[in-house]
């Protein structure tokens, strides 16, 4: 029960505290807006000067909007604390890390999932891509994968800024980067230099299975097993880096400090 507590509750209510931007007028604009000014301009233009029909850029844009939302906030639960200086107090808890930040990220996941979700609603409706009936839940389980997996990138992000100070320079890249390497805009063959290290990125299976049952197909499983493998790997590598960071922030006594 105690841990249900610390993961939960205790999740939900430092989530309250370190987004500000979690009230009635900013809510819809970062969660909707934003992301949907993405999907249009990119559909637009990939409609215009690329290989695709419009809806792989909008359906690759819309999955991308829940991967933006888990990566800053999973970097943020760290980064965050770190700045208000209050993340020592936190670590110096008896509670595992993994708990500790694991509960932070479910209300994340919950806030990005429902933003996928409506920006998939908008590419079916305005660049005529179609869902089938049948692969409805494949595709929300897709998602959930990939939602879990950009978390646990965004923790090893948020482990690293205990090094680098900067909070959202690697969030940054790594966002722009999705865009670029894991078939959001670019198809395999107008990127053929990136096409193996994209697979070892969160998204590129996730989309590339997405897309499948959304023309029909049957869900690659390979490609859903390595989602569910790299959001383990990624979490196992986050809960290191925070431990090594850390106690090298603690001997330099930088643990608080910030860029």
């Amino acid at each position: 029960m105690s841990i249900f507590r610390t993961t939960v509750v205790g999740g939900y209510l430092a989530y309250r505290g370190l987004f500000h931007w979690l009230s009635g007028r900013l809510l819809v604009p970062t969660l909707v807006l934003n992301p949907a000014l993405q999907l249009a301009a990119f559909t637009m233009i990939g409609s215009y000067i690329g290989s695709q029909p419009a809806s792989y850029y909008a359906v690759g844009n819309a999955v991308h909007s829940m991967a933006r939302a888990s990566i800053f906030s999973a970097t943020v639960v760290i980064g965050a604390e770190r700045s208000n200086g209050t993340l020592s107090t936190l670590l110096a808890t008896p509670s595992r890390p993994i708990v500790i930040f694991g509960g932070r990220l479910i209300p994340a996941l919950v806030t990005g999932y429902l933003s996928s979700i409506i920006m998939l609603a908008l590419a079916t409706t305005f660049t005529g891509a179609t869902v089938p009936l049948a692969g409805v839940p494949m595709i929300l389980l897709t998602i959930f994968l990939v939602a879990l997996s950009c978390s646990a990138l965004g923790l090893c992000l948020g482990a690293a800024s205990l090094y680098l100070r900067d909070v959202f320079f690697l969030p940054n890249v790594s966002i722009y980067g999705m865009m670029l390497f894991c078939g959001v805009n670019l198809t395999s063959a107008e990127n053929p230099a990136g096409e193996s290290f994209a697979r070892l990125i969160p998204l590129t299976n996730g989309l590339h299975a997405i897309r499948e049952v959304m023309m029909g197909h049957q869900a690659p499983l390979s490609a859903l097993a390595t989602e569910l493998g790299l959001a383990t790997v990624y979490a196992l590598v986050a809960m290191i880096l925070v431990h090594v960071f850390a106690q090298r922030a603690r001997v330099t006594a930088s643990l608080d400090l910030g860029a």
